[in-house]
Parts: structure tokens; C-alpha cells; sequence
């Protein structure tokens, strides 16, 4: 998700016949699909039109960008056009409740965000009715940093133990509580926990984060700047 992202006309809908004020300045080139065409900044995107699709008919009619980000973002128009706060859940948040249950060792929603931009009402990433259960991972920071780590994602040989013996006590003192529990907030705390024990004790989930597993030619290719390393980093998750 590109919030601000490049203009269409000048990358997968070049409008060649249209008036000069409103097609694009580069050249359109063919691609391994018959009758699509990208521009010429990609060239490498011509030999794997196969592999993605292009949605041409999302628009939306607000002067605003909360609006614009809330209708693509959940796939419905919202009730206001204004702000980021969604009215129904994220697409992503929708995914995350799809795949509950299948155990992965990661979360099945994550968010790596510019760093001053981590709220999941930012750009509209907010679960809505789904519950905080489904709000995404959040992973802040410029993957592209030679410091860059995602925190608290390892426990130390001597807490290892502790953290299991605390695990079994908390899962006791859960089971208590939610018999006297009618709100539902217990579950959600449930599963936040699970999910953060998860990721502590996951050895998947800290090899997936860390980047530094990856080759340097690998990197480089992808380009070391925080998009280039943040799309590398969402492969590897994926994988």
C-alpha cells in the first residue's frame, strides 16, 4: 500500500490517446500479456505481466484523503470522507480473522509503517467491529538501518524458563477469571497473549524478521532504502 503513491498515468494506465494534458510523458511498452501495456520505466514488469493483475476501475469521489483511503482500504464506502478511522474493518484485518486458528508462528497481520505513523488509524489499517484481536503487528522502522530490529521478539536462556512457568500460571488464572467474565474481553486478552508468546518463543518468527539471513546481492537489489528493504522483509514473512 503506496499512500501518496506514483501516478497511474505515468506507470500502469498510460492513456497514450489521450489529449497531452492528461496522458503520461513516458512511453507505453508492451508486455507478455497481448493488449497490456506499462510504461517504460518497467522494463523488467513486461516479462511477469502474467503474475499480477491490474484493477483499473477502483475510484472514489471524496476531496479528501481519509475517505480515499477508507474506501480502498476496506472495500466499502465509509460513512464519513474525512479522517482515517475506518467503519469497517481492513482488508488485512479481514485476512488475519480468515487464518485464525492456523498456527504459522507469526501474526497474520502485520504493519511495517514510516516511523511517526504507527497507529493503525493512520492509513485506515484498523479492524473496526472485528475486534483489537485482528489490528495488525506493528513493526516500526527503517528496515534499511544498519540498528534496525524488531524488539522484544527473543527472551534470554535463563528467562526461557520462568516465561513458561508464568505461561501455564497465566493460562490457570485466565480460565478463572473468564467464568466471571461476560464482556468478552478476556478472549481478546487471551489471544494476545498467545500471539506474544508465540513470537517469543518462535525461532520462525525471529529468523523471518531478520534480514541480515539475506545474501548482499539480494539486498542490493531490492535497494537499500526503507520501501526497497520493507518489500524485501514482506517476502520473507510471506515465505
Amino acid at each position: 500500500w503506496l499512500p501518496g503513491g506514483f501516478p497511474h498515468m505515468e506507470t500502469y494506465d498510460m492513456k497514450p490517446e489521450a489529449p497531452s494534458d492528461f496522458r503520461g510523458e513516458f512511453r507505453p511498452v508492451a508486455t507478455n500479456v497481448p493488449g497490456i501495456e506499462v510504461s517504460e520505466l518497467f522494463p523488467l514488469h513486461t516479462r511477469v505481466a502474467d503474475r499480477f493483475s491490474l484493477i483499473r476501475s477502483i475510484a472514489h469521489d471524496f476531496a479528501d484523503h481519509g475517505g480515499g483511503h477508507k474506501r480502498v482500504m476496506t472495500g466499502r464506502i465509509p460513512k464519513s470522507p474525512v479522517e482515517f478511522v475506518n467503519d469497517a474493518p481492513a482488508c488485512p484485518s479481514i485476512v488475519a480473522k480468515m487464518r485464525e486458528g492456523r498456527a504459522s508462528g507469526l501474526p497474520h497481520n502485520i504493519l511495517m509503517p514510516d516511523d511517526g505513523r504507527q497507529g493503525v488509524d493512520v492509513f485506515s489499517f484498523g479492524a473496526a467491529y472485528l475486534g483489537q484481536t485482528y489490528t495488525p503487528f506493528i513493526v516500526p522502522g527503517d528496515p534499511s538501518a544498519p540498528t534496525f530490529e524488531v524488539k522484544n521478539l527473543s527472551v534470554t536462556e535463563a528467562m526461557a524458563t520462568r516465561l513458561a512457568d508464568r505461561h501455564t500460571l497465566l493460562g490457570g488464572l485466565d480460565r478463572l477469571q473468564r467464568r466471571l467474565d461476560g464482556s468478552g474481553a478476556m478472549d481478546a486478552m487471551d489471544a494476545f497473549s498467545q500471539k506474544a508468546y508465540s513470537l517469543l518463543t518462535s525461532r520462525a518468527a525471529r529468523e523471518a524478521f531478520d534480514l541480515s539471513r539475506e545474501d548482499a546481492a539480494t539486498r542490493e537489489r531490492y535497494g537499500h532504502h526503507s520501501w526497497g528493504q520493507r518489500t524485501l522483509l514482506a517476502r520473507r514473512l510471506v515465505e
